[in-house]
């Protein structure tokens, strides 16, 4: 269920993400602060930007889709995974 009036924030995220699709070596030319998280893909690797708008300006030669709601979720939720999980290795914490 979508709340009344939130279908604009939904656009609006919507229209912000994209995936791109390149080479492990390329990911090292996207700027740090446009990236949300990476994963690995069947081709090579797919990063989630938070602003597909200046990655197609900055990065014209590289392949960006529009991100789904699900991809956009499942990049977030990995990245706080990750996160925790090098919070942990940080302070010697065992699982």
């Amino acid at each position: 269920y979508i709340y009344p009036g939130s279908e604009a924030a939904l656009g609006e995220i919507l229209e912000k993400h994209g995936l791109m699709k390149c080479r492990k070596d390329e990911t090292d030319k996207i700027s740090k602060s446009l990236i949300v998280n990476t994963q690995p893909g069947l081709f090579g690797v797919e990063v989630l930007v938070n602003d597909r708008k200046a990655c197609e300006k900055l990065y014209p030669g590289m392949v960006i889709e529009p991100a789904s709601l699900e991809d956009i979720m499942l990049f977030y939720v990995n990245q706080k995974a990750t996160e925790t999980e090098n919070s942990r290795n940080d302070t010697g914490e065992k699982r």
